[in-house]
């Protein structure tokens, strides 16, 4: 989302700019269509690991696990219930305003339940990427 809000001059910083974007490019071209498209940026071979962030859908995520075929899909969650405030540079309204976008609502209800593994986004990103290495390290993974 944020290359594209690039090519079309408008701020790649923005939370909303983002939300919105991404809600219009899944209404003009399809979940299938943005996913081969992330992919493709991506140049993804199929011979490594591929990270994908921010897979705010529901049927974002059922989308690649169709289009990854045989590959494991793992969803990592990071939650950010105790400290978005802080980490987004939030207040209470905007917050409010945030969560009610469309991109939000499967973050907040329905991916969390998906999720292979949730990490709280409250600890420092060394032990955010720790707990996510040890868990992709597990001979359960």
């Amino acid at each position: 989302m944020r290359s594209e809000a690039i090519a079309r001059l408008l701020d790649p910083d923005s939370r909303e700019v983002l939300q919105d974007l991404g809600a219009q490019l899944i209404q003009e071209h399809g979940n299938t269509w943005l996913c081969e498209q992330v992919i493709a940026r991506a140049k993804w071979d199929g011979a490594k690991p591929l990270i994908i962030d921010g897979v705010r859908h529901v049927s974002i995520l059922d989308e690649l696990r169709g289009l990854l075929g045989s590959h494991q899909v793992l969803l990592v969650h990071l939650d950010l219930r105790d400290g978005v405030e802080r980490s987004r540079d939030l207040d209470q309204i905007s917050r409010s305003s945030a969560e009610q976008h469309s991109t939000e609502q499967d973050v907040i209800k329905s991916l969390p339940q998906r999720a292979s593994l949730i990490v709280s986004a409250d600890l420092p990103l060394e032990q955010v990427v720790d707990q996510i290495v040890e868990y992709l390290d597990s001979p359960l993974t």
